[in-house]
């Protein structure tokens, strides 16, 4: 009997240390698993803070250029700045009253948006410009002192886009000539 018994505890005090380290590895199986899912979510919460840190960066670059820009009063718009239809028609006319042997082919006067026509980059409140093409028919020489004209009579209103020559049926020379100014 006391073998019986003797066998007996032996084997429970088995039973006991494979029930302890089955219990201790599933404890550590668990801590295991437990870390496995907090790395990655927290990695991924980690990214996404990232992600948030950089686009409150940039939007603070942002805001801060936006302020270093207000600060340049030099590039405010002022009303004296904005040139009207009639004031625009007048800048024509000076470019006329230098030559005499021009005649005017076709002009165009239209309404544009600064920002979409690619003149500004930055707008605080849509900028509208007239873009004016005037077309010439003369010589050479006429129609580039049409042009010296408008550029010394108005210097600081005139933003050039294009002067085109075409000379291809010479003596009846064509000139186009493509400019914005600030819309009132």
């Amino acid at each position: 009997m006391r073998r019986v018994l003797a066998f007996c505890n032996y084997y429970t005090n088995i039973y006991r240390l494979l029930d302890w380290l089955l219990k201790t590895v599933v404890v550590f199986l668990l801590f295991y698993l437990n870390y496995i899912a907090n790395s990655y979510f927290l990695g991924q919460q980690l990214i996404q803070n990232k992600a948030r840190f950089v686009a409150l960066q940039n939007a603070l670059q942002t805001k801060k250029q936006l302020q270093d820009r207000a600060e340049q009063t030099e590039y405010h718009i002022h009303a004296y700045d904005r040139i009207s239809k009639k004031v625009l028609h007048d800048i024509v006319k000076t470019g006329l009253s230098t030559v005499d042997n021009v005649d005017i082919v076709t002009s165009d006067i239209e309404t544009v948006n600064a920002q979409e026509t690619g003149l500004v980059s930055y707008q605080s409140f849509p900028l509208q410009f007239y873009h004016v093409t005037v077309v010439l028919r003369g010589v050479f020489q006429d129609i580039e002192n049409f042009y010296h004209a408008i550029a010394d009579a108005y210097p600081n209103e005139i933003f050039w886009k294009e002067v085109i020559f075409d000379a291809s049926k010479y003596p009846n020379s064509q000139g186009a000539i493509s400019f914005y100014v600030l819309a009132q």
